[in-house]
């Protein structure tokens, strides 16, 4: 989705996100996540270009694309022992594109059990 232009690997992406935590108890946290990003692409769809899955998009030839993608999210964590958590998530996302056939919603709910312990982050978190 991100190739069509034949090569084109200049994509511009700008935007940014956030999120808030809170713990509710000492086995509950809440959170809650927003994010944007803007992706610009210099190089104008060719003729022939197909998108993921085959889809073409050569009616839109000579154009560039631009879109921007929107997101939220929230999510539980329950600690059951130093060993057992579960997590409750919920995430939705737009993509909003000058070339319609790339713009569309998704919505996915996942519920995620983890077993094990996790090192805490050391120096740098990059």
């Amino acid at each position: 989705m991100f190739n069509l232009e034949g090569g084109n690997a200049r994509l511009v992406s700008t935007g940014g996100s956030a999120r808030l935590e809170q713990a509710l108890a000492d086995s509950v946290k809440m959170g809650l996540s927003l994010n944007y990003q803007q992706l610009g692409f210099p190089v104008a769809i060719l003729g022939n270009s197909t998108a993921s899955g085959g889809v073409f998009v050569g009616n839109f030839a000579g154009e560039r694309r631009t879109e921007h993608l929107y997101g939220f999210g929230f999510d539980t964590t329950f600690d059951f022992s130093d060993l057992l958590r579960a997590r409750l998530l919920y995430n939705f996302a737009r993509r909003d594109s000058t070339i319609p056939v790339f713009t569309f919603n998704n919505n996915r709910a996942s519920l995620i059990f983890e077993f094990g312990r996790r090192n805490d982050a050391k120096g740098r978190p990059f």
